[in-house]
């Protein structure tokens, strides 16, 4: 297991992409699998396949483009191809609210690109 600059550097893309960037961001570094999940804090918040790759989108389209977000304490580590990195989103609305959220992420290599296998995000 080693630290990986690159594979933070997909991590902190993600959330500086904005929702003008966010379905770019996805259709490089997402498939949507039967393999793929997206968990939130909610009970109901587990998303496999198409679902967990739908929410993506949809979770962009519903933010307002004076949203921002950046990681802030991200970590990255790889071995071999498998990879994964954890943070916490700074989200700062409109009005000037600011508040942190949990994320992790594991990836994959695959043809020498990073792609996004889970992700988990909470607040609270």
């Amino acid at each position: 297991m080693q630290p990986s600059v690159e594979l933070l550097g997909v991590a902190e893309d993600y959330f500086a992409s904005g929702p003008a960037g966010a379905l770019a961001w996805r259709a490089r570094f997402v498939e949507p699998t039967d393999h793929l999940r997206v968990i939130g804090t909610e009970e109901n918040e587990w998303l496999v396949g198409e679902a967990a790759f739908a929410a993506l989108a949809d979770e962009s389209a519903h933010l307002e483009a004076e949203v921002h977000v950046k990681l802030r304490g991200g970590e990255a580590y790889e071995s071999g191809d498998v990879g994964w990195v954890a943070g916490r989103p700074e989200v700062t609305l409109p009005d000037g609210t600011t508040f942190t959220m949990r994320w992790t992420g594991v990836f994959e290599r695959s043809t020498g690109v990073w792609l996004l296998r889970q992700m988990h995000v909470s607040r609270g």
